[in-house]
């Protein structure tokens, strides 16, 4: 269970509106707050009034862990989305059975702030002895991990030829697509103002033009 920057540790309160202001994330309403009360009873849900609003603590993982938990059957594992950026552009990780809080390391460069993050939960499973594991939540929110994933996928179908000429196999031939094929998707793509189409595209063809070199390789 993982959300922004956040552990679902220690005393969390929350304002509860009238109604629904909208927006992200979405905000507690007096009528979700009768809701929650009607489902879990009235002893489940902390309140207070705080500068004559009125809030509501969240429950801790603890608290979930007990209500909702079932051996062999329903596990809950505390989580972190670490939300970074670069250049105003959304990087967010996920860092699965953490023990603690992890902050948003930034970078230099979107490759550079992935690398610090990750490298940051390596560093507190090696510190702690704590199994964890961390992996990109959706890569391609805003765009943000498509031109790394183009420039890398396309980076290995050089790779993988240049391997082959080592072992004086000749690929060329190999894949649907070739670096001027690629290069020009993309300058078509700049041309008609589609170019996260055309990432898109080079992205999956350099894929399968790798797996079609890495078959001939090993024959």
């Amino acid at each position: 269970m993982s959300d922004h920057n956040i552990l679902s540790l220690g005393e969390k309160w929350i304002k509860v509106y009238d109604k629904d202001p909208g927006g992200w994330p979405p905000s507690m309403t007096k009528a979700k707050l009768n809701d929650v009360q009607n489902k879990f009873g009235p002893e489940w849900v902390i309140t207070r009034i705080n500068n004559d609003t009125l809030e509501m603590q969240l429950a801790t993982l603890d608290k979930l862990k007990k209500k909702f938990e079932r051996v062999n059957e329903f596990l809950l594992i505390q989580s972190e989305e670490i939300s970074d950026e670069y250049d105003k552009i959304p990087i967010h990780i996920n860092a699965t059975n953490l023990l603690e809080f992890i902050a948003p390391q930034g970078g230099n460069s979107v490759f550079d702030v992935l690398q610090r993050n990750i490298d940051a939960v390596h560093d507190q499973r090696e510190k702690t002895g704590q199994a964890m594991i961390a992996h990109i939540n959706h890569p391609n929110y805003e765009w943000a991990i498509l031109p790394v994933l183009t420039l890398g996928l396309s980076f290995l179908v050089s790779y993988s030829r240049a391997r082959g000429e080592g072992l004086g196999i000749q690929t060329k031939d190999s894949g649907i697509v070739t670096r001027p094929e690629r290069l020009l998707i993309l300058i078509i793509g700049l041309i008609t103002n589609q170019f996260i189409i055309a990432m898109m595209i080079v992205s999956l063809t350099s894929l399968i033009s790798f797996i079609q070199r890495v078959r001939a390789i090993s024959k």
